[in-house]
């Protein structure tokens, strides 16, 4: 019944367009595929051990440390 009077008014039935447009998109929405997918992977070891890093006027040497994460 509310949804009935939702629609016969001007801002109800903007918000159930609103709504049902997200559904929509929602169901077509393109999947991660080819080049279009950012992947973030950390730099190669060899390349944080070996070298120095310079940033603004300061020198940086990074040393890895491995830590156990929780899920």
């Amino acid at each position: 019944m509310f949804v009935k009077k939702m629609m016969h008014d001007k801002f109800g039935s903007i918000v159930i367009s609103v709504i049902l447009g997200l559904g929509l998109a929602a169901m077509f929405r393109r999947a991660c595929t080819g080049d279009g997918c950012i992947v973030v992977k950390p730099p190669d070891r060899k390349e944080v051990d070996d070298y120095v890093y310079r940033i603004d006027k300061s020198c940086y040497k990074y040393t890895p440390n491995v830590v156990p994460c929780s899920k």
